[in-house]
């Protein structure tokens, strides 16, 4: 989260992008021959609040960073990123008539882990935030719950979504999510960079 300084992953790709999007996206690539033969499966994306940073936007003319670094604005863009792939994801299976598998994202609120590490909150994480195995609630209630429906955003209860148990939110985190031209471009910079492949398997 919010690395100081810009970084680029072995494979070239701006570190936080390809930490909370691009290797998530070829995983689920790899896995889904399997996931799609279940009678019921749920794929659970791991979003964050922090989405809202990126102000509904992705720099695409400089996806990597090379001209302008803003740590907390590219940590935004990565959740927002997942929201859109999680929308078009469900879009491609609904149309596709794969009713077996669903879409979904947890987020884990005010968490304290080592993700603070490089921001002002890890000297009020130890104080003020959820413990790990409470922030995973939001997580797991998305995986396991019987209510789920497809675009499902979960976490917690109280506080802005900060703390508390899981529930379903009730409406989507955003608008620009089922913004169908941004999805698509998203998509193909994720299959562009990974050469995933993911849509052929659906």
């Amino acid at each position: 989260m919010a690395l100081p300084e810009s970084e680029l992953s072995k494979q070239g790709i701006e570190a936080q992008m390809a930490t909370n999007v691009m290797g998530h996206f070829l995983l689920l690539s790899l896995l889904f021959d399997r996931i799609q033969r279940a009678p019921q499966a749920r794929v659970v994306l791991v979003g964050s609040q922090f989405f809202r940073i990126a102000n509904g936007k992705i720099d695409f003319d400089d996806f990597n960073r090379v001209k302008t670094y803003r740590p907390w604005q590219v940590y935004g863009e990565t959740k927002l990123g997942t929201l859109l792939i999680l929308a078009r994801l469900n879009r491609l299976l609904e149309r596709k008539g794969r009713t077996n598998v669903m879409v979904v994202s947890g987020h884990p609120g005010y968490s304290n882990t080592g993700i603070h590490r490089f921001t002002f909150a890890k000297y009020f994480s130890p104080l003020f935030a959820q413990s790990a195995s409470e922030s995973a609630k939001s997580i797991v209630f998305a995986a396991t719950d019987p209510g789920a429906q497809r675009n499902g955003y979960a976490g917690p209860s109280y506080l802005m979504q900060l703390y508390g148990p899981p529930r379903w939110s009730d409406k989507p985190p955003c608008k620009e999510m089922f913004d169908e031209a941004f999805q698509d471009r998203f998509w193909q910079k994720c299959e562009e960079l990974t050469q995933a492949g993911l849509e052929d398997k659906l």
